[in-house]
């Protein structure tokens, strides 16, 4: 059962953490291989909210190995994000990885209390020998060189020493005995040492696990047949020879994804009890359970999953199996031989106990407070454990699963976030899918939800959000106002001017908005969004685009951009808007044609400046005395535009979705998908700043030069099983 909010702060740059580095150093810790590069940086932007948690890892302090208020933990998170507790979960910090490593690490493991290890996509491998605090590269790993140089998607790493560990992934199931400098890979048997060799390139292993007890040696490894879409357990009692475990698990080896196995703690014999959890894309979960150290299974548990969940604590399954669908088990957590917490897709926790006076599977699911998919879990003890998830998730419980906590801010909002708009540098609003505005007053620490349909989803989605002093407007399928004096300060506004969908609005002054959306749709309120009518487009302007983004100037001239049927993007300019609108188009001529627009911001002071960003990293801004938007030297000029005196030259091929001209300053943000953050400053020029995300940033505001929000999600097409569709928002330090 999920309570309170545990309090939130960012200690990197505290004199606390400059107390645990000197602890640190007084340790002589071991400086890790010679293959590793260093270059460990602070991300530009901190995480306040959402985002993707992996994995999390946790040991007792050495110093106090009986308090877990004293317990290390860590979390593997999109973007190359790590986060680091020293007190069992109550404070966090953020981690400083490599500047080049921006991808989502999928797992986390710790040899001891200093050394550990991150893996991910991209062949990402990090190493650290200070806690945690900060972390080295080591080497890429790739699917299969020199044939095969993609590089690999790495699911999890574990180690037996500082030299000898595993390392498995798709397509790659591989060891070191050199602390990661190289792999090689095991052999792979069907069913014993001297049977048929199997291709580790047939298989997607997702995790890997082991126990040491003497000379006795046993390791599991789950995984995926990629020829034949079924669930596969390997065994193995030396390390090098792997062979295909059936006893137990062949009835479910055609529909079986077997996402993680865990073997109990501290066991006193191989005869150790495990567990192996699994499903069929986010349906058919099923746990599994071996007391011979994985020779033998036997199912336990296939949780049914319905929108109307049993209430925690129930024995489950608990569910009218012919009503249910099954949510797919992503993680398992071994707390001692008979007790285990798995966690699932659509925020399913079960945990095995002894309540009832045997041992037995009980659901701890949440209902609608927490919807999104929980993708690890993690012990310390036989009571302590963790699991996590989309959204920022972060969950403890001390008490083997009876009850759970939060222990970060916000952590838990299933909101699938759009775009953002602060007024202040603390007070702003977001929009997420489904409907849902929410309202923080403290930079985005903690948040209230001023409009939600979300159990169950229902209604239109929202896109986008423009606010002003004490007025705003936020539009996508239906259209809500912001007023003040209301309950909930967000009213719906009937009937619906969106009844086609709306895609962006802009403040223009005072109480009037501009909004536009498909079939060249652009509407104008000039009652702060309680009444709406069509803006004349007859003069100059084009039918049938799907416009994106409107970025006014003030209530006469401002812009608007989109594509057009055959997909090319088209630029217009308005001009009289508040007597007879007049149309002109400054789509660039260079390209022949552009690039699909996604959004164009606009700012006034020391003279017009706008830029237009779209798909294919095209970045464009305006030029005055053409009369048209240009491509940008350093940033964006394709080969076509290309002459001697500006060369060809592209920062990024990712879709842009997001530009933002801060007031009071001549910077440039732009935002795109997996986490892309382009900044142009006088002083600096353009740069790609390390965002701490890798979702697709799609809303960008600052309220002031020095203060900035971004706000983002996993869109349609760009996910993936390493990529939940989730939100989540960052913001300059």
């Amino acid at each position: 059962m999920c309570s309170g909010w545990i309090s939130y702060r960012r200690f990197v740059r505290s004199a606390f953490v400059v107390a645990a580095f000197a602890v640190l150093a007084t340790r002589g810790l071991a400086r890790g291989p010679a293959c590793q590069t260093g270059g460990a940086v602070p991300a530009a932007f901190d995480p306040v909210w959402g985002g993707e948690v992996r994995e999390v890892f946790a040991l007792p302090d050495p110093n106090a190995p009986t308090d877990p208020d004293q317990a290390r933990v860590w979390t593997s998170e999109d973007g190359g994000r790590i986060r680091l507790s020293l007190d069992g979960g109550r404070t966090w910090g953020i981690a400083q990885t490599p500047d080049d490593v921006r991808t989502t690490l999928l797992d986390i493991f710790f040899l001891n209390v200093d050394e550990g290890w991150a893996v991910g996509r991209e062949g990402v491998v990090l190493h650290s020998t200070d806690g945690g605090f900060s972390w080295s590269k080591l080497p890429t790993v790739y699917v299969d060189p020199p044939a095969n140089t993609e590089p690999a998607t790495l699911w999890s790493a574990r180690f037996q020493d500082s030299d000898h560990g595993f390392l498995v992934g798709e397509d790659v199931f591989r060891k070191t005995i050199d602390a990661g400098c190289d792999w090689t890979d095991v052999n792979l048997h069907l069913d014993d040492p001297a049977g048929s060799p199997l291709d580790d390139a047939w298989y997607e292993f997702y995790s890997i696990d082991f126990v040491q007890i003497g000379d006795d040696f046993i390791g599991l490894a789950s995984a995926e047949a990629l020829t034949h879409f079924g669930g596969v357990l390997f065994r193995t009692t030396n390390g090098d020879d792997w062979t295909i475990v059936r006893d137990g698990l062949t009835t479910v080896a055609s529909d079986f994804e077997a996402w993680e196995v865990d073997i109990e703690p501290n066991p006193t014999s191989t005869d150790a009890a495990a567990y192996l959890v699994g499903g069929v894309g986010t349906n058919a979960g099923r746990v599994f359970r071996s007391k011979d150290g994985g020779q033998k299974w036997t199912e336990e548990f296939h949780p049914g999953f319905t929108s109307n969940p049993c209430p925690p604590g129930t024995l489950a399954p608990c569910h009218n199996q012919t009503l249910s669908h099954f949510p797919t088990l992503y993680g398992v957590a071994a707390l001692s031989s008979d007790v285990a917490i798995a966690c699932s897709y659509a925020g399913g926790v079960f945990t095995r106990d002894l309540r009832t006076g045997s041992p037995a599977w009980h659901d701890e699911s949440y209902g609608c407070q927490f919807t999104g998919p929980l993708d690890g879990a993690g012990a310390l003890d036989d009571t302590h454990a963790w699991v996590v998830g989309t959204f920022g998730y972060v969950s403890a419980t001390a008490d083997a699963g009876d009850h759970f906590a939060t222990q970060n801010p916000n952590g838990g909002l299933p909101f699938r976030t759009h775009d953002v708009a602060f007024v202040t540098d603390d007070t702003g609003f977001a929009v997420a899918q489904p409907s849902v505005i929410m309202k923080t007053t403290n930079g985005g620490q903690s948040w209230t939800v001023q409009t939600s349909v979300f159990c169950p989803a229902l209604g239109p989605n929202l896109a986008a959000i423009a606010a002003s002093g004490s007025t705003g407007v936020a539009v996508g399928g239906s259209v809500y106002r912001r007023d003040p004096n209301t309950p909930a300060e967000w009213v719906l506004v009937v009937p619906n001017p969106a009844s086609g969908g709306l895609a962006a609005v802009s403040h223009a002054s005072g109480n009037e908005y501009w909004a536009v959306g498909g079939n060249s749709t652009v509407i104008r309120s000039l009652d702060g969004g309680t009444t709406w009518n069509p803006v004349d487009t007859s003069n100059g302007f084009a039918s049938g685009l799907a416009l994106k983004s409107v970025a006014m100037i003030n209530s006469s001239s401002g812009f608007v951009v989109g594509s057009d049927a055959t997909g090319a993007g088209r630029a217009f300019r308005v001009q009289n808007a508040v007597t007879a609108p007049l149309w002109v188009e400054v789509t660039p001529t260079c390209p022949t044609t552009a690039p699909a627009f996604e959004d164009v911001a606009v700012r006034s002071a020391g003279g017009i400046t706008s830029y237009a960003v779209g798909l294919g990293g095209a970045i464009f801004k305006y030029n005055r005395s053409a009369d048209r938007f240009a491509v940008v030297p350093d940033a964006y000029v394709p080969a076509s535009c290309a002459t001697i005196s500006m060369p060809a030259a592209q920062l990024t091929t990712s879709d842009l979705h997001a530009v933002e001209l801060p007031v009071g300053s001549s910077d440039v943000w732009i935002g795109g998908d997996f986490g892309t953050v382009l900044r142009f400053a006088t002083s600096g020029g353009w740069t790609l700043p390390k965002s701490g995300t890798s979702k697709d940033v799609l809303g960008i505001s600052f309220p002031s030069s020095g203060r900035g929000y971004i706000a983002g999600q996993t869109l349609p097409g760009n996910g993936s099983t390493t990529a939940f569709a989730d939100g989540v928002l960052i913001r300059t330090p």
